[in-house]
């Protein structure tokens, strides 16, 4: 249950860049990426044999591979890359680069810019498995699709916004519920006494922890704009703001 719920924070996270693009092209790439790296990454973490060094690079490798399929694979040579792929790689690369200087959001789903995209949710999704379950530290296991979220939220349009980052919260806030539960769970088995008891109290906490954060999103959806001031300039803007300004 923890790998898929945080295979949705991912993919959550995946579907926001539609904040950056002008339409939906880019999405199914992309979330394909997302959910191949939380595949492999728990297929290697259940593959006792093994060895757990190199899950990482697989997994990059993999998701590079991957990447390369769905947005280039008519550049490869039947599915291997060769050096014509890097070849339209590199100038897709170049082309994106110079959008990015002239273009603001929502712009093309240009191959380069796609491809981007898929590395980045992909590398994601990697580093955020590997700090949840190989290395035990489940509240990082969300930082790497928090910097893809902020990368997105600072560069992408405002339209839908709300909504975008509703969603993502409720995704992490089920994360981190998953998390508590399988934690209260497996400390209630160390118990000789009581220990139905004590396992069923902990699942409980799901239907009550899902209705508590349910009504904060909410509540920050509906109200958060309604503040006095919630669309007031910004205290610290920008240097292009600063420019302008001037």
């Amino acid at each position: 249950a923890s790998t898929l719920v945080l295979t949705v924070v991912t993919v959550v996270t995946a579907a926001e860049m539609g904040q950056l693009f002008r339409g939906h092209s880019y999405l199914v790439p992309v979330v394909l990426v997302a959910l191949v790296a939380h595949a492999l990454c728990f297929g290697l973490r259940r593959a006792t044999r093994f060895p757990p060094i190199l899950a990482g690079p697989v997994c990059v490798l993999a998701v590079a591979l991957v990447s390369t399929w769905l947005v280039f694979y008519r550049a490869t040579a039947w599915g291997i890359p060769d050096p014509h792929t890097w070849q339209v790689i590199t100038q897709a690369l170049t082309q994106a680069k110079q959008d990015f200087a002239d273009l603001r959001a929502p712009v093309p789903a240009t191959t380069g810019f796609v491809w981007l995209a898929c590395l980045g949710i992909g590398f994601a999704g990697v580093l955020a498995d590997t700090a949840a379950f190989r290395l035990g530290a489940p509240v990082e296991g969300v930082l790497p699709a928090f910097a893809v979220f902020l990368f997105t939220a600072g560069l992408g349009t405002s339209g839908g916004r709300s909504v975008a980052v509703a969603l993502w919260i409720a995704a992490v806030l089920a994360w981190f519920l998953v998390i508590e539960v399988g934690a209260r769970t497996a400390n209630a088995q160390w118990l000789t006494t009581q220990r139905a008891d004590s396992t069923k109290r902990a699942r409980s906490l799901l239907p009550v922890g899902g209705l508590l954060g349910l009504v904060a999103v909410l509540g920050a959806v509906l109200v958060g704009p309604a503040i006095p001031g919630a669309t007031a300039g910004s205290l610290l803007g920008s240097a292009t703001n600063s420019a302008n300004s001037t």
